[in-house]
């Protein structure tokens, strides 16, 4: 069944590209050190060759989905081209991370992994981690095709690594020593770069559609204000490790200790307060009467289950095949899992994609219809226009000369007050421009406001019906001009 093609632009634009490239490596820095604590196997390959091989991973298969997506590929082609994608690149991980170490011949590649999951000593082997690592990088590579980029996606991003960093922190540096090291200012660097690119390419889509050129002056002053912040960053992380912060940090745990001690002896009589009051509760309630019982009653029950865990215990193992033969199964029934909701959650996003170009081709049909009321409404407005125009022909030539004195009249006012210094700028209106005026002409504010009131009825249209209205202004200009005359030219 063949499918309306989508309505937006995919043309390649270096501001996107950045920013998925930028958003793929904020991705990476933090997931790279979470990888390698997983295990000593995974751990052994250095952390530069980890992260390159990840991010040529990732960004193949969002090349591979969005060039599979121009072809208008079935959904099954896609699945199978994406399915020796991560087979390809599970081969890779093998070879130059897990097995690098070892001179490994390409039949090694595929049996070792066979033999590895078949292993009883080894619950979860290296190979498994390699296998869901290649699996989430190419479902998150895949799933960007169809992202939108912008700077909410990178907020997003931003808080999703900060955490990330966190938890590794709290999890592993405080147990291993370990750190993030220098992913973490990449992090940074490239969480700064891609924000400001996902900016620009969002403000020339806001353009209606211009897109913002690829200069090197604003490629260059984004590198180098991202590069200081990184260094900025860098430079305080140090001086943090430095003896004057320590010392430092000793002062302020000092106080906050001093502090501590300070609130702990003024809320000390509450806490003794409500100690006291809790004790002669549980003296009332008799507690020392029913507990006992209870916890007698709770150990019954754990023991009543743990009973019959055994006996289910017994059972499964005379049901079950030999654990040899489960292992390998539940592991390679875990792969085929983690790949099939992969490629799902990829179909159903195709799919969902699919049905939203089909909605904007019905809604461009509706669009057109909408074309057509519209200029139909502007038709009728020219009409009136027209009409108006025609019936106001009887007036006379008199009603349009007295127009254009008028206008004549305030252009010669404007023109002798910037002969003052007092121009009019040009975002500034007629009645904002009386306001300029009143240190120039105090005592004629009143001959100014009819001057302008006059120029904009004239404006918009209103023409005057007698000769007494340009008298009037005539009259009023010629005080001005008068005032203006009797002051010496500015300048």
């Amino acid at each position: 069944m063949a499918h309306a093609p989508p309505l937006h632009n995919r043309r390649v634009h270096p501001w996107r590209e950045t920013a998925r490239w930028a958003q793929a490596v904020m991705a990476l820095c933090w997931l790279v050190p979470w990888y390698r604590a997983m295990t000593p196997g995974t751990h052994a390959a250095g952390q530069g060759e980890t992260f390159f091989l990840f991010l040529g991973i990732t960004q193949g298969a969002h090349y591979l989905a969005r060039g599979m997506h121009a072809l208008r590929l079935r959904l099954r082609v896609r699945r199978v081209l994406l399915v020796l994608w991560m087979g390809a690149s599970a081969l890779c991980v093998f070879w130059l991370l897990l097995y690098a170490h070892l001179s490994a011949s390409w039949e090694a590649l595929f049996t070792r992994p066979v033999r590895a999951f078949a292993d009883v000593q080894a619950v979860l082997p290296d190979e498994l981690f390699a296998i869901g690592i290649v699996v989430l990088l190419t479902w998150r590579g895949a799933l960007t095709a169809e992202q939108h980029i912008g700077p909410r996606a990178f907020v997003g991003s931003f808080r999703l690594g900060v955490v990330m960093f966190l938890l590794f922190s709290l999890v592993n540096t405080l147990v291993t020593g370990e750190t993030p090291g220098v992913l973490l200012f990449v992090f940074l660097f490239a969480a700064l770069a891609g924000m400001a690119s996902a900016r620009l390419a969002v403000m020339g889509a806001l353009r209606g559609g211009r897109h913002s050129a690829f200069d090197r002056g604003w490629v260059l002053a984004m590198a180098l204000a991202a590069l200081v912040t990184s260094a900025l960053a860098l430079w305080a992380t140090r001086w943090a490790d430095s003896g004057f912060a320590l010392a430092l940090g000793r002062v302020a745990a000092g106080v906050g200790i001093g502090l501590l001690a300070l609130l702990t002896l003024v809320l000390l009589p509450v806490v003794m307060a409500i100690v006291w009051l809790l004790l002669q509760a549980l003296a009332l309630l008799r507690v020392d009467s029913w507990l006992p019982q209870a916890f007698r009653h709770l150990e019954d029950l754990f023991r009543a289950l743990a009973e019959w865990g055994a006996q289910v215990r017994g059972l499964l193992r005379g049901l079950l095949p030999d654990p040899r033969l489960m292992k390998p199964l539940l592991l390679w029934a875990l792969v085929a899992g983690m790949v099939a909701l992969a490629l799902s959650w990829l179909g159903w996003q195709v799919a969902r994609q699919r049905q939203t170009d089909v909605e904007e081709a019905h809604r461009a049909q509706w669009e057109i219809s909408g074309v057509w009321r519209f200029l139909w409404q502007r038709w009728q407005t020219r009409a009136r226009l027209l009409v108006l125009q025609v019936a106001r022909l009887p007036l006379g030539r008199r009603n349009l000369l007295r127009a254009e004195r008028i206008r004549q009249v305030y252009a010669e006012f404007v023109r002798a007050c910037a002969l003052q210094g007092v121009p009019r700028p040009l975002a500034t209106t007629p009645l904002e421009f009386i306001t300029l005026t009143e240190e120039l002409l105090p005592a004629l504010q009143g001959e100014v406001r009819l001057l302008t009131e006059a120029y904009l009825r004239v404006r918009y249209g209103k023409l005057p019906e007698s000769d007494a209205e340009v008298a009037a202004v005539e009259h009023a200009w010629m005080l001005v001009k008068q005032a203006l005359h009797a002051k010496k030219p500015a300048g």
